[in-house]
């Protein structure tokens, strides 16, 4: 057991200096580390280590939100990482790592869900094993449910601060440090991308608060990857990479075959992609969308614009009634609110790239916006005027530390000093009265007025000693704590007024890009061809869009052909 024990400890650390200190790297720097896994086996170990303790908690939020066994969670979770270490060489990072794996997670999980309802279909008893991790809780099952589809649905920029402060928790510091932006930058977009996702998932129906959904964010930056999985996954991963051994003896054959699927299709992916180009270069343009077409139906990628056109463009042409034409670009709008369409590009009619195919009208919205100026300069004014209510809250403590309190104390010490002064004169003096009475030049009269003279500036005298003590010991300490309790509060005024402000900023951007979409252009040089509905209760008669038409968010309102698939929202 000692020798065990020594051998383990020398183990680690010799991984410790040859592998250095991993977490002050970068994760471009990290997958270098891997890359040499086989001449350096034990720095690319701790560099895993490294990735695993940096983005395992993303991860397995991801795989939580999409699967209910835990087996099937952690099975996902491994799968992940092995794609990771067997893509290190043609991964690019340029900031984050995060973002990579969150896609092949979301892909991983996707289909580790389609192998358990296979799995579970061909069961004929329930399984009795007992979960290792805590599973979501039921009231906010639906809401996690939906959270990974409308993350991916955003654009990157928006995207990725959730991705890193919310579900990797990291600070807005450290998260502008990773992506080269300005911290006001990755302040604004996430406040942008959590409204953003709020809307979304109100419109699905789950209306989730800000503190609901907030909360629900932060429980899933808190989770933490437990120390079996970890080992476990560390265990397979380097083996996995470098083929020495197979990873089937270290991992489970649903992870191998997870993994392996995630690598076969990313392959494919790449190898349509060199084939739409290779066609693209030789004119066959329409033979390298149907390629395009079919590939995308065999493979799962690792790019989210691929799945969020798929999903918007099958839900679309449910809505319209009618197939999706082969190799075209579906138009949608992007404007949240009801409103119609002013303009339209002819059915039939040849558009280049940059043309402008339809305009919504925008007349109500840029009324809302002129009303949403007119609430966001009050409160940026409500903001600046708590502001300065804060700035002068300070400065009174200030004043009274620095300024009014050591003036009222010289002022009682000079105080102190004259009655002092007083009092000695008057000791002095009814000394010289006492003998002066003795020896008959004096009065009875005049040495008793002599005695209570001094008695008067005695009493003067202690007055002002009293006074000093009372303002050291009790008014100081009341005039301060009455200062900064008027300080907090106008600090919390000041903290209330900001968000207000933001907040009517944040309606008031998104009035502006309301606004923006309601110009659609068309992405691609086609033919325009007009989305159809069912009439209904007439059976074989469709309705097309038209000057007037009322249009609804994300409602299909035409196709733009030929072109490339895809989804393109209003602009």
């Amino acid at each position: 057991m000692a020798n065990d024990t020594t051998t383990a400890g020398l183990r680690h650390l010799s991984t410790l200096f040859s592998a250095g200190t991993t977490s002050g790297l970068s994760d471009a720097q990290l997958l270098e580390r891997i890359k040499t896994a086989t001449r350096a086996a034990r720095t690319a170990e701790a560099a895993f280590e490294t990735l695993i303790a940096r983005h395992g908690p993303m991860v397995l939020g991801v795989c939580r939100r999409a699967l209910c066994d835990p087996r099937d969670v952690e099975d996902a979770f491994q799968a992940t990482f092995l794609v990771l270490v067997r893509k290190s060489a043609v991964v690019q990072v340029d900031d984050t790592l995060g973002r990579w794996l969150y896609g092949v997670a979301r892909r991983v999980a996707h289909r580790a869900r389609v192998l358990a309802e296979k799995r579970r279909a061909r069961e004929t008893s329930s399984s009795t094993w007992e979960p290792s991790l805590p599973a979501p809780d039921a009231e906010r099952g639906e809401l996690l449910a939906a959270l990974d589809d409308e993350l991916g649905r955003l654009p990157e920029k928006y995207r990725v601060p959730v991705l890193l402060c919310d579900l990797e928790g990291l600070t807005h510091t450290e998260a502008a440090s990773r992506l080269q932006w300005p911290v006001g930058t990755v302040k604004g977009r996430l406040a942008q991308a959590r409204s953003l996702l709020r809307g979304r998932l109100t419109r699905r129906g789950l209306a989730p608060n800000a503190l609901l959904l907030g909360s629900v964010i932060k429980a899933e930056a808190r989770l933490v990857v437990p120390a079996r999985l970890a080992a476990q996954t560390l265990r397979s991963a380097l083996p996995f990479a470098i083929g020495g051994q197979t990873a089937a003896t270290l991992a489970s054959a649903t992870v191998v075959a997870l993994s392996q699927g995630a690598l076969r299709a990313m392959f494919l992916s790449k190898l349509k992609m060199v084939a739409i180009g290779l066609l693209a270069s030789l004119g066959v343009t329409v033979g390298a969308g149907v390629l395009a077409e079919a590939g995308h139906r065999d493979t799962w990628e690792t790019s989210d614009q691929g799945i969020e056109a798929d999903a918007a463009t099958d839900r679309l042409s449910r809505t319209a009634g009618e197939p999706r034409p082969a190799n075209a670009v579906a138009i949608v709008s992007d404007v949240e609110s009801e409103t119609k369409i002013i303009t339209l590009a002819p059915n039939g009619a040849d558009l280049r790239h940059g043309d402008v195919v339809c305009q919504l009208d925008s007349a109500p919205l840029k009324e809302r916006r002129a009303k949403q100026a007119i609430a966001t300069a009050k409160a940026r004014a409500a903001y600046q005027k708590a502001v300065r209510r804060r700035e002068a809250a300070e400065l009174a403590v200030i004043e009274y530390k620095v300024g009014i309190y050591p003036q009222d104390l010289e002022t009682v010490n000079d105080e102190i000093s004259l009655a002092e002064a007083e009092r000695k004169r008057a000791e002095d003096r009814l000394e010289w009265s006492r003998k002066m009475h003795a020896k008959g030049y004096v009065s009875k009269d005049q040495n008793t007025a002599d005695t209570i003279l001094l008695q008067q500036k005695i009493f003067t005298y202690e007055k002002s000693t009293t006074k000093k003590d009372l303002l050291q010991k009790f008014t100081y300490s009341k005039a301060v704590k009455a200062l900064k309790s008027e300080l907090e509060q106008a600090r919390s005024e000041e903290r209330i007024r900001e968000l207000d402000w933001r907040r009517e900023k944040d309606q008031q951007a998104k009035i502006e890009n309301q606004i923006e979409h309601c110009r659609i252009i068309t992405p691609v040089t086609g033919k325009v061809q007009y989305a159809r509905w069912p009439v209904p209760g007439v059976d074989g008669q469709f309705a097309t869009v038209e000057i007037g038409t009322p249009v609804r968010w994300a409602q299909l309102l035409l196709w733009i052909i030929p072109s490339d698939r895809g989804t393109v929202r209003s602009r």
